[in-house]
């Protein structure tokens, strides 16, 4: 492609050629404010830039003369010499020819006229200007405008939907926003409708943005443009029309997404082409499209704090993408690798990105909430504990190896709130922190199991410190012997000879130690008096939706949603109320945010996972991230990313009922491992999933049997059950009773009454008082 660019480079003549040259530079410095002038003391042509109202003057020659180049260049570079020396111009010169210079002719230029001439030469040739449009993403189309290429324009979206992003970007100032949309609207009406009068104007407006706005405010903007010069009125007939130079600058935007957007539907025909169904290629792009507006649109939907559906809308498009594929007899196979291509593809060109943030900013607009969108810089985000523990594997070392998606998600967001333009407060909670200790604890205990010759047959866990130190072990970096050395170089705390309460004291006032030196602030909680009435409604809701969830971790969650319910604390630096943001996969906050919207003393609260929260940031800085974008649409249907709290690893929930280390040593480990390979509970049409190693009737039966002695008020403790789990002689009635559960599919009533006897036998026993 640089090839190809370079060779019509070359052959423009002086002033297409020129005309490039400014081109260059408006992308070189984001500024549409470049000029060429005379030198005024014949020192060739000076290059104006105005970045900010700052001005920046360049010395410039621009040839398009092949022959006797040096010859000119040297006779150039005696002017420049001379007007150094008499009228103090900078000990620079920028040289401009659309034809190749090699790197060592060049060095041996600029050598010769630092040495001789004392000028400082930076020579831009024809093949540098190629290969850099691949950083300036406008060049190649303003390239291909001088040559009267012509780039295939689609009706497929709309003129304002491809323009306005770009637009709304070359300023990156957020104050005014609306004024400035406005201003688009105005002159995109124009450039279509040139010669309209104020009240035509007016009209086009309402039609185009779809809202009745103020006569005084389009005027205003009306007025505005006339005094920067950027339309033109006929004041005889009090007809406007767009001034020459910002007609070429609506067309140069329009001319980079046209081109972006043929990139796409040529990519898409070569994927659709290898499954015989190119023909496809319209339905196919305009349902991709719907996917990405969904995504985008959902930010819509957070600002008024609907339940979100998101997540639903776009599996059902992907579910009409299916449909589709199947129609043309493509199989299962082939039609999820279609999917994933066309996905990939789409993450690589901003096109789909942009255009979606622009109907985005429509939207907003429309609603009036434009300028709060834009203008919120200073944020509040609380992450939950799944978050939290990407966060601290994140801080403890980050890779770019590692292919845990959640990980990656959370390490993507990291680096955005890092580098963003605003200021992004990330705190959590004492109680996430307390769970986040629990699960250091909790991979611990999984390391018991790693030796045993059936390990494979527990299935995947979801504790994240095993898995990463699973995936530190088996790479370069070997530099702990057990988890236990892993979880001390973390935490800083020896685990050995310790009990659970001595860890969880040590280990969690050294995490929130070392949360405080990465920023992370750890709120704590006071009394809420809301705490009971709102934990009794988001119980109902998690029990009428399926979600299994601990009681320590439902009050964590309540006590969370009370905190970001309150608006005293999250005022910014302005001494203005920022609503703010819980970062999380769980879905089931859904509910909770509800409930705490329809509490009179409680504030709502944005609600996002950590894709969506990057997506949130770039756009309100006037920025996409394509790669981000897609990644996020991907997590819907990728059956790795599974962090849902509705599903329960069996492997973690097996560790729980043993405290003892020799694992191998206890019949019923095994016993359970067999029973739970032959009990997976699946849909036909679900096989393929890894939902499945997550969800099976016994992993809920030993579930729901801990949550019993663990969250209620009873006579026997979680620790009673462990002793019977681990004593041999009651290996047989625990097994038969599980699997009569299974079998009759019954519920934990008779196994609960069963161990409650069990407990009460064994305490009896002589030896044991």
């Amino acid at each position: 492609m640089t090839e190809e660019v370079y060779k019509l480079i070359k052959s423009l003549g002086e002033d297409n050629f020129k005309q490039l040259v400014k081109e260059y530079n408006r992308l070189k410095y984001s500024t549409w404010d470049v000029n060429l002038v005379d030198g005024p003391y014949d020192g060739g042509i000076d290059l104006v830039v105005r970045v900010n109202e700052k001005e920046i003057k360049r010395n410039v020659q621009i040839t398009v003369q092949e022959r006797q180049f040096d010859t000119k260049l040297l006779k150039d570079l005696g002017k420049a010499s001379e007007n150094i020396d008499n009228f103090s111009y900078m000990r620079e010169m920028q040289f401009y020819c659309p034809y190749k210079v090699t790197k060592l002719h060049q060095n041996k230029l600029e050598s010769e006229a630092e040495i001789k001439y004392g000028v400082n030469l930076s020579i831009i040739d024809g093949w540098k200007m190629a290969e850099d449009c691949s950083v300036f993403e406008g060049l190649k189309p303003f390239v291909y405008k001088l040559h009267d290429v012509k780039v295939s324009y689609s009706t497929r979206v709309t003129k304002e939907e491809k323009v306005i992003f770009d637009y709304l970007a070359l300023s990156k100032d957020s104050v005014e926003v609306k004024k400035r949309f406005v201003q688009f609207y105005i002159l995109s009406f124009l450039q279509d409708n040139p010669g309209s009068t104020l009240d035509d104007i007016v009209k086009g407006i309402a039609s185009g943005i779809g809202v009745d706005m103020e006569r005084r405010l389009i005027e205003n903007q009306v007025s505005n443009l006339l005094t920067n010069k950027r339309i033109i009125k006929n004041k005889e007939r009090g007809e406007y029309c767009t001034s020459e130079e910002e007609g070429k600058r609506l067309d140069n935007i329009l001319t980079v997404v046209n081109v972006k957007e043929n990139e796409v539907i040529s990519e898409f025909e070569v994927i659709l082409n290898e499954y015989g169904c190119s023909e496809l290629v319209d339905d196919v792009f305009m349902l991709i499209r719907k996917i990405y507006q969904v995504g985008f649109g959902a930010e819509a939907d957070e600002l008024n704090h609907k339940l979100s559906t998101y997540e639903k809308d776009i599996k059902g498009l992907f579910k009409e993408l299916e449909e589709f594929f199947d129609k043309k007899g493509v199989c299962v196979d082939s039609k999820h690798r279609v999917i994933y291509s066309l996905i990939d593809a789409s993450r690589k060109n901003d096109y789909f990105s942009k255009v979606s943030a622009s109907s985005l900013y429509a939207s907003l607009f429309q609603n009036n909430k434009l300028d709060r969108y834009i203008g919120e810089k200073d944020i509040f985000a609380c992450l939950d504990t799944q978050i939290l523990l990407r966060y601290i594997c994140v801080k403890y070392r980050s890779l770019n190896d590692y292919s845990d998606k959640s990980y990656n998600a959370t390490k993507n967001m990291m680096e955005c709130v890092a580098n963003s333009n605003g200021k992004i407060n990330i705190f959590t909670t004492e109680d996430y922190v307390g769970e986040c200790v629990s699960h250091l604890w909790a991979a611990v205990k999984l390391d018991r199991f790693t030796k045993l010759e059936y390990v494979k047959k527990l299935g995947p866990s979801k504790n994240v410190f095993y898995n990463f130190y699973i995936h530190l072990a088996d790479s370069a970096f070997r530099e702990f012997a057990t988890i236990a050395d892993f979880i001390d170089d973390i935490v800083g705390v020896d685990i050995a000879g310790l009990s659970w309460t001595q860890f969880e004291s040590q280990a969690s006032r050294r995490l929130m130690e070392i949360l405080d030196m990465t920023n992370l602030k750890v709120e704590s909680h006071p009394q809420y008096p809301e705490l009971f009435s709102i934990k009794r409604e988001y119980e109902l809701d998690l029990a009428s939706n399926r979600y299994r969830k601990t009681m320590n971790a439902i009050v964590s969650d309540v006590r969370t949603a009370v905190l970001l319910g309150q608006e005293d604390r999250f005022i910014n630096e302005s001494g203005v109320y920022s609503e703010p943001f819980l970062i999380t996969w769980d879905s089931s906050f859904q509910y909770l945010r509800d409930i705490v919207y329809q509490s009179n003393k409680l504030s709502s609260w944005h609600l996002y996972v950590p894709s969506k929260f990057v997506d949130h940031i770039y756009v309100m800085n006037f920025k996409v991230d394509p790669e981000n974008v897609g990644m996020n649409i991907a997590s819907l249907i990728d059956e790795d990313f599974n962090t849902s709290s509705k599903f329960n690893s069996f492997f973690d929930i097996i560790s729980l009922y043993f405290d003892r280390d020799d694992i191998g040593e206890i019949p019923i480990a095994r016993q359970l491992v067999e029973i739970k390979e032959r009990t997976f509970n699946y849909k036909e049409e679900d096989r393929h999933s890894h939902e499945r190693d997550f969800s099976n009737p016994l992993t809920d039966i030993l579930l729901d049997i801990r949550k019993h002695y663990k969250d209620r008020d009873v006579d026997y403790s979680f620790d009673d059950v462990i002793d019977i789990f681990e004593d041999e002689s009651y290996e047989k009635p625990i097994v038969n009773l599980l699997i009569k559960t299974l079998e009759e599919q019954g519920g934990v009533e008779d196994i609960i009454q069963s161990l409650d006897k069990y407990i009460s036998t064994k305490k009896s026993r002589p030896s044991n008082t």
